[in-house]
């Protein structure tokens, strides 16, 4: 939730993101995932999913609609 761990379903991907300084990403190609990987993946997406929820069920209606279409807990 505070940007501290990089998303790893977005490093597997080959869509470009942004330089962060906190860490560096790397690419990796998705067929090239172990299942090992891909675990890490899921784990990730659903503790994200979590964060969200939580950060989203918190807030008043007056401060969701200004938050509602971020898409990361992060941004929120």
């Amino acid at each position: 939730m505070l940007g501290h761990e990089p998303n790893l379903e977005r490093a597997a991907s080959s869509t470009p993101f942004k330089d962060t300084p906190d860490h560096d990403e790397v690419r990796v190609a998705p067929a090239s995932l172990t299942p090992a990987q891909r675990k890490l993946i899921e784990k990730w997406q659903l503790r994200h999913d979590l964060a969200r929820q939580a950060l989203l069920s918190c807030l008043q209606p007056a401060e969701l609609t200004k938050v509602y279409h971020l898409q990361s807990a992060h941004e929120i």
